[in-house]
């Protein structure tokens, strides 16, 4: 059994996915919100260097 396999996704699979994935973020986001605002600047500085390469990938074209 392999984690990592080519699967092609109907769209409402991935809508579901992607709301479920907004609603956890949203939990998390609730519960850990004074230790977010303490470290905003660390988590925008991650956010950006995690955004770095899929912007390269999608603007090479």
């Amino acid at each position: 059994m392999s984690i990592l396999k080519n699967k092609m996704w109907r769209w409402s699979d991935v809508i579901l996915l992607k709301w479920g994935v907004l609603f956890i973020g949203m939990i998390f986001g609730a519960y850990l919100r004074e230790y977010v605002i303490e470290y905003i600047w660390i988590f925008v500085i991650l956010a950006v260097i995690c955004c770095i390469r899929p912007s390269i990938a999608y603007f090479k074209d």
